[in-house]
């Protein structure tokens, strides 16, 4: 499980623990390299992946086009559209090596 709030993650990882085994990573999927780094050394017990669910999204730059801040929406293409395309990138080898069939989830908004 993956986050850019480590406080956040310790709170959802102390209550799943109660009933699966859980790791975190305090990242951002905006930041490709930091991604490769992460996901590419993975502990052995999450080291086979068989689901992805990629839930990493905001909303900035919600006013009119004509005033919008195009840095809101640079952020947010960054966020919603090519931290899934990191995410799922570099997870894709894993889930199909699994051999057994994978699931990927893609959430967002309009």
């Amino acid at each position: 499980m993956t986050g850019r709030r480590k406080d956040r993650l310790d709170a959802l990882s102390a209550e799943l623990s109660k009933q699966t085994k859980v790791h975190t990573l305090v990242l951002d999927v905006r930041d490709r390299k930091a991604m490769e780094s992460a996901l590419g050394d993975l502990p052995e017990d999450f080291a086979s992946i068989r689901g992805l669910i990629n839930n990493a999204g905001l909303a900035l730059g919600i006013d009119p086009a004509p005033k919008c801040d195009l840095d809101d929406w640079d952020t947010m293409i960054d966020t919603n559209v090519k931290g899934l395309v990191y995410t799922t990138r570099l997870l894709l080898p894993r889930l199909i090596a699994h051999g057994r069939g994978a699931s990927i989830v893609n959430l967002g908004s309009v």
